[in-house]
């Protein structure tokens, strides 16, 4: 977000994955705050993967639902004028480049919040047999006050057992209720630079599942690998 620093604040982030196989569904909202004295504009970055296929934004004003539209950038930012000399409240996303989505706001009176939520699926990358989701949250570092609240939960239904599920970047906590189902979630308070969420999840036949993850940042030195191997969760 790039309002006026000291009378603007992330009150909450929350963010809800749903992956069955290999498509995810992702449900990202942001809940603002004006915290000065006088009516600001807000404008907002959402950071999405590249290969994001937005299919809804949308505006929660006061508890009211607005439809939000897809626009080119010249129509966008046309149309939001236009609706700021109106004082209209606007929900238009516009594509920023490098995953960046961005809707604008107007008014947001003293005091008050506005909640601003964006879904979108994903077709995820799978390599060596591991499915990767990724969820950029690590651009909401460009706010400038710490956020409240990051709230992130996720839920994997797989076709095939199930039998790695890893987070190289945060703890988070993972429950297997059976061998084609695992839920997580992780919560963040006052955090002013989250780093991007990667959890990886790896089907295999056989009692052990296996899976192998390398890394060569210099090809002229040995890199790295990790190993992850995975015993059949048996439900009870």
């Amino acid at each position: 977000p790039q309002p006026i620093p000291s009378r603007y604040r992330i009150h909450s982030v929350d963010v809800n994955a749903t992956v069955n196989d290999q498509i995810a569904q992702v449900q990202l909202a942001q809940t603002f705050q004006n915290t000065g004295s006088r009516t600001l504009e807000a404008r907002l970055l959402f950071p999405l993967p590249e290969d994001a296929a937005i299919d809804r934004l949308t505006l929660v004003v006061d508890g009211k639902e607005l439809p939000g539209r897809l626009l080119k950038k010249a129509e966008a930012r046309r149309i939001y004028e236009s609706i700021v000399r109106r004082r209209q409240d606007p929900a238009l996303l516009e594509y920023m480049g490098q995953g960046l989505f961005q809707t604008r706001v107007f008014p947001i009176p003293p005091g008050a919040k506005r909640r601003v939520e964006i879904r979108y699926s994903q077709l995820l990358k799978k390599n060596n047999g591991l499915v990767d989701l990724h969820l950029p949250i690590g651009t909401l570092k460009h706010s400038h006050r710490p956020i409240d609240t990051l709230n992130i939960n996720f839920r994997i239904n797989s076709t095939h057992p199930i039998k790695t599920v890893f987070s190289p970047s945060h703890a988070v906590d993972i429950k297997r209720p059976d061998d084609n189902h695992a839920n997580g979630k992780l919560t963040l308070r006052r955090v002013a630079t989250p780093d991007d969420l990667r959890l990886f999840y790896g089907t295999r036949d056989g009692l052990v599942g296996m899976n192998m993850i390398s890394y060569r940042p210099d090809p002229k030195l040995d890199g790295y690998f990790m190993l992850l191997a995975s015993p059949e969760v048996k439900a009870r």
